[in-house]
């Protein structure tokens, strides 16, 4: 895994990762994005196929919860759980924060 950053118009830096775990993509966005920001990922491998997660809204609704400013307890929980996979990782971040 490889955390880079890309400078863009206007002195943004928009976050840049590389993993071989598509999985982990979802752990480093619920770490790093502003939950109340919106986002458009460009993103060069989704599967049309991806399966939905089961409580998915529960799980946005956790991650955007202002309350829980560390999120690494429910990150740590859903990593034990195993429920963020590489054919579903995209799914609890949509529609927001990505577009």
């Amino acid at each position: 895994m490889l955390p880079v950053c890309a400078a863009a118009a206007g002195n943004t830096m928009l976050p840049v990762f590389i993993s071989d775990n598509h999985g982990e993509s979802f752990y480093y966005l619920a770490e790093e994005l502003d939950w109340d920001k919106k986002y458009h990922l460009l993103l060069f491998d989704a599967h049309r196929d991806a399966n939905a997660i089961a409580g998915s809204d529960y799980i946005r609704q956790k991650l955007a919860d202002s309350r829980y400013a560390d999120r690494s307890g429910i990150l740590n929980d859903l990593r034990k759980r195993s429920v963020i996979q590489c054919y579903n990782w995209i799914e609890p971040l949509m529609p927001h924060p990505l577009e």
